[in-house]
């Protein structure tokens, strides 16, 4: 069977197990991109689906997968942008990223403490900082760091074992090892490295499994003196999916942050960036894209490649006028999304028509995707009570009540939480 059988029957199968809507919402343009010996990627078009799907239904495809050929795979859900973005760097995975180097990191007073930690670990793990628990927003050099430890401890003692993935990684393979009553493999993975490198641990499962998995790692591992690294993107006291006894052992060594890099450090970036690439960058130019993006060090490198093109392929200057060209689409600001849109968007996220949530029904999916869109309407476009309300057929008290209910079902429940993050994540980015 090709890859487009093979999806094909996937989605057969899916509708055992999934409405119509749903699988409409969110699989009609997917497709399996690359297949491997471990590894299935699906391709879809937007990152909210993506999101979902990775989120939401990951063991269903596993289990799809197993039926029809029989063995087990880990799934991978891109963007067609996410997955251009990979193959222009392919090394860029938890597999290698042999450019995340701490020579490559630049340094300055917002991200010191981190990378001095990251450095001392690199060479002596266990011997100072355990854990080492590196937080901060997207984009800031993480995961450049998290790959700079295990680059540099490999090159220095190839006798130690270095095992890096990410939480979603984690929590697959731990299903598999669950689903194939055999968790031997999955205790040799990930109990048994010298360093345990983890990353985006905020998407770690709320599942109780998981937890307890997580746990008994983290214990072993640190009982037997191995070095633990974590990131996220918010500190172990915000982490409120992870439980209490877990969130203490994240503390027990040294936490530290990575703040968005000021001007000076935003230059030096570019120019880092700029110098690997074999441009060579005004000052001016630097500073002119320096001030012009201000928060997320990958937009800064990307700006470099832009730069790149419009120099070597349409013979433009390296001015600050190229440069204000460059940038543009990072500098303009995007209009908030309308209501029409906001509904739209999280009828198809949780699988529903946008009549049937407007209509009087109260089966529960409805009713909770009517709070959610009601609650995003409000929070994204500051529409008055009695707007929202016509937008959904409602009067303004059901409005009311419809936003203080998720603000409780955000205090009560994480992973609702999270999904309204999600939503209002890909909402940001429409």
């Amino acid at each position: 069977m090709n890859k487009e059988e093979i999806w094909m029957r996937v989605i057969e199968a899916l509708k055992e197990s999934l409405p119509n809507t749903v699988l409409r919402a969110w699989f009609d343009d997917s497709h399996i991109e690359r297949m491997d010996d471990d590894c299935v990627v699906i391709v879809t078009t937007t990152g909210l689906k993506r999101d979902a799907i990775q989120k939401r239904y990951p063991a269903l495809i596993v289990q799809a997968l197993k039926q029809l050929l029989g063995r087990e795979y880990n799934i991978e859900v891109l963007t067609a942008e996410d997955a251009e973005r990979r193959s222009e760097q392919p090394d860029a995975t938890y597999d290698g990223a042999s450019q995340f180097t701490f020579e490559r990191f630049v340094v300055g007073p917002t991200n010191q403490l981190a990378y001095s930690a990251a450095l001392c670990v690199s060479d002596g793990p266990s011997k100072g900082y355990n854990p080492l628990f590196i937080y901060g927003g997207s984009g800031l050099g993480k995961t450049h760091l998290l790959h700079a430890i295990k680059n540099r401890i490999s090159q220095n003692r190839p006798d130690c074992g270095v095992n890096i993935f990410s939480s979603e990684q984690f929590v697959r393979d731990l299903v598999a090892a669950i689903e194939s009553g055999d968790r031997a493999v999955f205790h040799e993975k990930y109990r048994f490295a010298d360093v345990l490198i983890v990353d985006d641990l905020q998407f770690i499962s709320l599942k109780e499994f998981v937890q307890e998995e997580l746990f008994h790692t983290f214990n072993t591992l640190y009982e037997s003196g191995h070095q633990i690294v974590l990131a996220s993107d918010r500190p172990p006291k915000a982490m409120k999916k992870l439980e209490d006894r877990i969130l203490s052992r994240l503390e027990w060594g040294l936490v530290v942050d990575i703040q968005p890099p000021e001007l000076e450090t935003r230059m030096a970036i570019l120019q880092a960036k700029a110098k690997q690439d074999g441009l060579s960058l005004p000052e001016n130019v630097s500073l002119h894209i320096a001030e012009s993006i201000t928060g997320n060090v990958r937009q800064l490198e990307g700006s470099i490649k832009k730069l790149m093109a419009y120099h070597e392929l349409m013979g433009m200057s390296l001015s600050v006028e190229t440069a204000s060209l460059v940038v543009s689409d990072l500098m303009k600001e995007v209009p908030a999304p309308d209501p029409d849109l906001i509904i739209k968007r999280v009828c198809d996220f949780y699988g529903v028509d946008v009549k049937d949530m407007k209509s009087n029904s109260r089966r529960a999916n409805l009713v909770q995707a009517r709070q959610v869109a009601m609650f995003l309407i409000r929070e994204i476009t500051q529409a008055s009570l009695n707007d929202i309300a016509y937008f959904v057929n409602r009067d303004h008290t059901t409005v009311i009540h419809a936003i203080d209910r998720v603000k409780e079902r955000c205090a009560q429940s994480p992973d609702f939480e999270d999904d309204l993050r999600l939503l209002t994540d890909n909402l940001a980015a429409h």
